[in-house]
């Protein structure tokens, strides 16, 4: 009969004539542990271990038929089956754990089960006329009883798409990523212009040498702001000049043609100028601008000389202005261009953590949120995220309902589930998708498209008034690729990962901790040698004491604080305040520098400032550190995850769904070659000098090729060999990794 049937080592007991006669008890492992009886105390003390003994599967049995001494021939079977030799080795006998005497055991009563019994107990069986016989078998069991499908392979080379960007979306399972990875970019902001220049190298060769102060003149104010724009209001009582560079700190320009600009537009002879009172090679070339720039050409350079050579704005006596600004610049050419402050120092700065951002739909956090009563009106949150206006308001107010900072990117803002109105009530963001101003929100949504990052923050506005009876706020932002606008609270996790050290340009691999960190910076003090020749009409300033640069091919994203990164400063078409690497070593163009001296003068100034020139340049060889691997999940549902340092890339690989409550411990094999890594959960396989596969049994611990070829020194583990906790698992690799197949070995007791 089918339910009557044992498969021992693949042979069915039908074979032997052996038939069950009834369902086997039912027996359970008893856990391994320690009994320790303390003199003088009631009871014993037990210390229990994350382990279970073998137990004895018992089935009581039949064989035999009518003819003369059949039951001695029939046993005789039965023993010879139950007593089968081990064969040779192979890779599945360590696969399927049938090493040291084990075999499966199958019965039809629980065909879903796989049990791992030896036989050696021996057989004392009940003779019936010789004919007949009836005995108990016991088999010696593994405490697992072993799924159907524990010991099948599963290949996992089927991955799921790569997601990169600055913001990724995709369908999350809750389930740990397997593969993710951000970029590691440096900070630096160019105070809106193009590039950094020190002083006098970029296209201005002016500087107002009055600039963050602010002086009164003959009833004319005149503020001078950072980047050496002049704001100036008042009514003159007479000619009111601010002089802003003389003869004491003005460099002679060398021979050309130099255009003057600055002056708001409307200035003449009896209302403002800007005046550069230049001579050449003795004779006076003033330059007078009244909105529409000034140009003259010398033969010798433009020198201020000294006595009451001087360059200055003046507003003529009489004159009323109201926040007038004067953009004063000098620039080589016959024509203005916009202005350009006459420095523009920009410092850069790395990361010493990376922040990950995992968010649901909303990407609107819950933080600052104003709970509470104002103005008459109560404030609260449902448990759907929304929040409820409840009274009457006796005075405007506005209470915040979140912030949240984004990269660039399209976004969606929306809220209101009922038609609002200035006088009423509404939602606002601040600022605008332009970064600047406010938006107030009466219906519908409003559509953000953002060119860097930015923090929003989220306002509720009621007026003075109105009385609310659960008024309804569904305050949210989402990414504009996300057509469904019904609402969704709040739901993120962030990860921030210690980079150890100031990073200013690399990549990390989060889920593995491989920190592969491809640039570094140098911040000259002055002291360092300097050297300088001519070079194609110019001054070529040198230093080769920097080590392991890579060429500037592509200008390779360096960075530099005070000079603009150029892939050929050293050549006919370089341009001024350049600074690159060339032949491995660190090279300028700057022409405002007379010699070295002037230069590491420079450099030294910065420094002490706390303004030092850097420069963050690509190094010819990239440095690996190993951090400790993070785990990060994904939400259930839609996730939206990003990086504060640079672009991301999360891959998703296959999952596998542990069904018992138990954890396994799986048999792998790893296809590739070379060095790759091998992600299981927070367990992480870091792989070396693979040929083509290897074997990995997490139940004995053991790294293989062939039976006889160990290849444990191959292999370094982060947290252990991988055990299958119970539900989802994610399973991942990288480098020379190129598939990955799994004996999962799901067990119950």
């Amino acid at each position: 009969m089918l339910d009557s049937v044992i498969t021992y080592n693949g042979n069915s007991s039908e074979d032997v004539g052996l038939k069950v006669e009834r369902y086997p008890a039912i027996i359970k492992a008893d856990r391994k542990h320690e009994k320790v009886s303390v003199p003088g105390r009631n009871g014993d003390i037990y210390f229990f271990q994350d382990a279970w003994n073998n137990y004895t599967q018992p089935y009581e049995v039949f064989a035999g038929d009518r003819a003369p001494a059949a039951a001695q021939a029939a046993w005789e079977n039965i023993i010879s089956w139950l007593c089968q030799q081990d064969d040779e080795l192979t890779v599945d006998d360590f696969k399927n754990l049938t090493l040291h005497g084990y075999h499966r055991l199958i019965d039809s009563y629980e065909p879903d089960v796989i049990r791992l019994a030896a036989f050696a107990s021996g057989v004392a069986a009940e003779n019936s006329w010789n004919r007949f016989g009836r005995a108990t078998i016991d088999f010696d069991c593994r405490p697992e009883r072993f799924t159907a499908d524990a010991f099948d392979w599963i290949d996992l080379s089927e991955e799921s798409e790569t997601y990169s960007g600055s913001i990724v979306s995709f369908e999350g399972s809750g389930a740990p990523m397997a593969g993710l990875k951000v970029d590691i970019n440096p900070v630096q902001n160019l105070n809106g212009y193009s590039h950094p220049w020190s002083g006098g190298g970029g296209k201005n060769k002016l500087e107002n040498t009055r600039a963050n102060t602010t002086a009164t003149v003959n009833g004319i104010t005149f503020t001078a702001k950072a980047d050496g724009t002049v704001v100036v209001n008042g009514t003159a009582t007479a000619n009111a000049p601010l002089i802003i560079q003389n003869s004491g700190t003005w460099t002679t320009l060398p021979s050309g043609t130099y255009t003057l600009s600055g002056c708001p537009s409307g200035g003449s002879g009896s209302k403002y100028a800007l005046i550069a009172q230049f001579y050449d090679n003795g004779t006076a070339k003033i330059l007078t601008d009244y909105g529409s720039g000034a140009t003259a050409t010398y033969s010798t350079g433009a020198s201020l000389p000294s006595g009451s050579a001087n360059i200055f704005i003046i507003v003529f006596n009489g004159t009323t202005v109201n926040n007038l600004t004067f953009k004063p610049m000098i620039e080589s050419g016959s024509t203005a261009t916009t202005f350009e402050p006459y420095e523009n120092i920009c410092p850069i700065s790395g990361w010493d953590s990376v922040d990950v951002n995992v968010r649901g739909k909303n990407l609107l956090t819950n933080s600052p949120m104003d709970i509470g009563t104002f103005s008459g009106v109560a404030v609260s949150v449902n448990s759907s995220g929304q929040i409820v206006l409840n009274g009457t308001c006796t005075s405007n107010n506005v209470v915040r309902a979140g912030s949240c900072t984004l990269p660039s990117g399209h976004y969606i803002f929306s809220g209101m589930t009922s038609v609002g109105a200035p006088n009423t009530f509404f939602l606002n963001i601040l600022p605008t998708a332009s970064g600047t101003g406010n938006y107030n929100l009466y219906e519908g949504s409003y559509a953000m498209d953002t060119t860097e990052e930015y923090t929003f923050t989220v306002r509720v506005y009621f007026r003075s008034g109105q009385t609310f009876n659960n008024m309804v706020f569904e305050p949210m932002i989402r990414l504009a690729s996300d057509t469904d606008a019904t609402f969704a609270p709040y739901n993120a996790n962030t990860t921030t990962v210690d980079l150890g050290q100031t990073v200013y340009g690399g990549s990390l691999n989060v889920t593995t901790g491989v920190l592969m960190i491809t640039h570094e910076r140098y911040a000259f003090t002055g002291n360092e040698t300097i050297t300088s020749s001519a070079y194609v009409g110019h001054t070529r300033f040198s230093c080769q004491a920097l080590t392991n640069l890579a060429d500037n091919n592509n200008n390779n994203n360096n960075y530099c604080s005070h000079f603009v990164p150029s892939t050929s400063p050293v050549g006919n078409n370089a341009t001024d305040n350049a600074i690159a690497v060339y032949n491995r070593g660190l090279y300028w163009r700057a022409d405002q520098f007379a010699d070295v001296t002037a230069m590491k003068s420079y450099f030294s100034t910065q420094a002490s400032g706390g303004t030092p020139v850097t420069y963050v340049a690509k190094l010819e060889t990239p440095i690996t550190v190993q951090l400790t691997p993070t785990q990060v999940n994904t939400l259930l549902g839609q996730n939206n995850v990003w990086a504060d340092s640079g672009d991301v890339e999360v891959k998703l690989f296959p999952t596998l769904n542990n069904p018992t409550d138990r954890n396994a411990k799986p048999f792998l094999k790893v296809i590739g070659s070379g060095s790759g890594t091998v992600v299981l959960n927070g367990y992480v396989i870091n792989i070396t000098g693979m040929t083509d596969y290897l074997y990995i049994d997490c139940e004995s611990q053991n790294c293989f090729r062939l039976l006889a070829e160990n290849k444990n020194n191959l292999i370094t583990l982060t947290n252990g060999f991988p055990e299958l906790k119970p539900d989802e698992n994610a399973v991942g690799w990288t480098g020379g990794v190129t598939k990955v197949e799994i004996v999962p070995r799901w067990w119950r007791l």
